[in-house]
């Protein structure tokens, strides 16, 4: 079974928060897409990442030249999955986005 990783750098403002309509900052967003292909440096060979789609071919040469390889997914796909999810940090706004 593939994992699927999450960088959800909001996680300690939502644990904060605990709640799971928990709605974080312009600047915590901004974080996360401007970072969400981070997990593909520590993720497991042949792992999943939730991230947009990386169509920048330099960055994925680059990346294939070190030999990591990674495929994007949905928040959608994810849920859909038997994976195994591997988020930054679990809290309940995660939670209820992957069961929604």
């Amino acid at each position: 079974m593939k994992k699927i990783y999450v960088f959800n750098p909001d996680n300690d403002l939502a644990l904060a928060n605990f709640g799971e309509h928990y709605t974080p900052p312009r600047s915590a967003l901004k974080i996360g897409e401007d970072l969400d292909v981070l997990p593909i440096w520590f993720s497991e060979k042949d792992s999943r990442v939730i991230c947009r789609e990386v169509s920048n071919s330099e960055f994925r040469n680059t990346i294939s030249a070190l030999g990591i390889t990674f495929e994007s997914v949905s928040w959608r796909e994810a849920a859909a999955t038997a994976a195994e999810i591997m988020p930054w940090g679990w809290n309940p706004s995660l939670r209820r986005k992957m069961i929604d």
